[in-house]
């Protein structure tokens, strides 16, 4: 996959943004720490600070046990010769990299067993089963880093299974030949303002987080790669908040972006757009038997190549105050629907599908349509912008400039139950009568304006 100087730049600026503060904030702290330390090495004291250059060096003080709390100041990047451990023996140790890497050399990586802050340090090169560059077993914090080109079955850059938080950092081509191509996660995760780009795996391209607590803030993942599922996320029964954050060029074979597994899912003020799913599942998000919440956000130009355009829904889902456009499939336009499904104050425009419902296909179960403008969609066989077999009610609603063969604006078959009230129905090919197909069924007019 090619790298635009862009998609470089705009990772390089999330650390530059932050690396005069990091720099000054750690030197503070070693000025502080060095001003305790006493020169008789055999006593036990609060602080000490290590400079290191070398393997050797780098492992004898990220194991001792002389000290409870430490810096170590990387003078030069470092091999790694075998597998690293932090001890957890020390009760806080800082490692402030000055943008030195430590490499891998594709044998080894780290493990966190205690309380470990790192800072501006590049985590590259590094192999393991569990956690590529590092398996967190304790409390890590990742601030103003860099984890590229790492490699593991589960979490290609990170295996946590404690406590990880990351902060002003970028996961980059890192690899993960089962599942969550930077991130797997058992514990509790926090991501804020950060880039996770280029990640693949066999399953979850970026982020696998099971049973779990996520938060991620002000962050982009883009271009990463699920080969046998999903694109990007998947959140298997857990609880997981996303806020303020892009989504997109992600795509995997069944579910393009976000996969919400029987967990609980908010997805608020955030982007969506340009994800692919080559086969089933919806291009940006799949919620199946999860309870989900969209709030805010922008979920638009992705593509189901042989499934839905934007969302499929076999759970429970509230979508407000969204606009879902110019999405592209082959059976539903925006919406595939066969759970609880309640869309309001939203925006369904210009999406199209190779058959039925140009925006929205209500397969099994319930859809709820409240003051939501959906215009300008299309089918190229019937319900220009809704087909129905379930049950559907359509309150003060417009449906405009919708186009189809048959149902200019929906299509209700197999016995589908339809209430349209206080709406406006104009300007739909066909129109007038043609306006609505009704195959079998029922459908109930009330208040609403058809032309």
């Amino acid at each position: 996959m090619n790298i635009s100087t862009q998609d470089v730049n705009s990772d390089e600026d999330i650390q530059n943004k932050s690396n005069d503060n990091s720099s000054k904030l750690i030197e503070d702290e070693i000025a502080t720490d060095n001003a305790t330390i006493n020169n008789d090495t055999n006593k036990t004291e609060d602080w000490k600070t290590f400079n290191v250059s070398d393997y050797k060096t780098l492992h004898s003080a990220a194991t001792t046990n002389k000290y409870d709390k430490i810096i170590i100041n990387l003078k030069s990047d470092i091999i790694l010769k075998r597998n690293l451990f932090f001890s957890e023996s020390i009760k806080k140790l800082i490692i402030n990299g000055n943008n030195r890497a430590i490499n891998g050399n594709k044998k080894y990586h780290i493990v966190v067993d205690g309380v470990v802050t790192m800072k501006n340090t590049k985590i590259i090169n590094c192999y393991s089963s569990l956690g590529g560059g590092i398996n967190n077993k304790g409390k890590l914090e990742i601030i103003n880093c860099r984890l590229e080109n790492n490699k593991a079955k589960t979490g290609g850059a990170i295996y946590n299974a404690n406590k990880l938080i990351i902060k002003n950092s970028v996961l980059k081509n890192n690899q993960a030949t089962d599942s969550g191509g930077a991130i797997g996660n058992d514990g509790y995760l926090s991501i804020k303002k950060s880039v996770l780009s280029y990640n693949t795996a066999k399953n979850n391209g970026a982020i696998s987080n099971y049973k779990s607590k996520a938060l991620i803030v002000k962050t982009t993942i883009r271009n990463n790669y699920g080969k046998y599922s999903v694109g990007a996320i998947n959140n298997d029964k857990g609880s997981m908040n996303i806020i303020d954050t892009t989504l997109k060029n992600n795509r995997g074979k069944h579910i393009g972006t976000i996969h919400n597994y029987y967990g609980k899912l908010i997805i608020s003020n955030s982007k969506l757009i340009n994800n692919i799913a080559t086969e089933d599942g919806g291009a940006a998000i799949s919620n199946s038997n999860g309870k989900m919440t969209i709030k805010n956000c922008i979920i638009n130009n992705n593509v189901g190549k042989k499934s839905v355009g934007a969302i499929f829904n076999v759970g429970s889902m509230t979508i407000d105050k969204t606009t879902i456009n110019n999405n592209k499939a082959q059976f539903t336009g925006a919406i595939g629907n066969y759970g609880k499904l309640t869309v309001k104050n939203s925006k369904l425009n210009n999406n199209y599908v190779k058959y039925d419902g140009g925006a929205i296909t209500n397969y099994e179960s319930k859809v709820t349509l409240l003051k939501c403008a959906i215009n300008n969609n299309q089918a190229m066989t019937a319900g220009g912008a809704i087909c129905n077999v379930a049950s559907l009610t359509i309150s003060h609603c417009t449906l405009y400039k919708n186009k189809s063969p048959q149902g200019g604006a929906i299509l209700n078959s197999d016995h589908g139950k339809i209430t349209i009230k206080n709406s406006k129905l104009k300007f739909n090919k066909p129109g007038g009568k043609g306006t609505i197909k009704i195959e079998s069924g029922k459908v109930t007019i009330i208040k609403t304006t058809i032309k």
